[in-house]
């Protein structure tokens, strides 16, 4: 963006290259998921940074992949929380894996039915069921 210098953002600027809304910031804020700068000399506008920016594209493709808030706040946790041990990464690996593999079953399952539907596999009737039925399956 041709008015952010040295990658320094305000929050308007921020949510606007974010494709986000300024409350979404402040709600990624309040929820714990983004940081909080501080103001410059306790005045004037809050800094934000290319970080900020990527943390905030990472929690919205997250969200676009089907993951909760609160599964990203685990992402974020592990990652920003030298707590976390290999054993706790690992645990939260196998969940999110089970959940991902879940998902792409759905997934797979409503792709069939498109599938079917596109191949004049089922008669006009049957479209909208096959394909909701999928969809109420996931």
């Amino acid at each position: 963006m041709n008015s952010v210098k040295n990658g320094k953002y305000t929050i308007g600027k921020l949510a606007l290259e974010a494709n986000v809304n300024v409350e979404t910031v402040r709600y990624y804020q309040r929820r714990k998921l983004l940081r909080v700068p501080p103001r410059p000399d306790g005045m004037g506008f809050r800094q934000y940074n290319t970080e900020d920016l990527t943390r905030i594209r990472f929690i919205q493709n997250a969200r676009d992949l089907g993951f909760s808030l609160n599964d990203v706040q685990e992402f974020l946790n592990l990652q920003d929380s030298e707590e976390y041990g290999d054993t706790d990464a690992r645990s939260l690996a196998n969940r999110k894996m089970e959940i991902v593999r879940q998902k792409i079953n759905t997934l797979e399952q409503i792709q069939d039915g498109l599938e079917q539907i596109a191949n004049g596999e089922i008669t006009n009737g049957h479209r909208a069921r096959v394909f909701q039925e999928a969809v109420l399956q996931a």
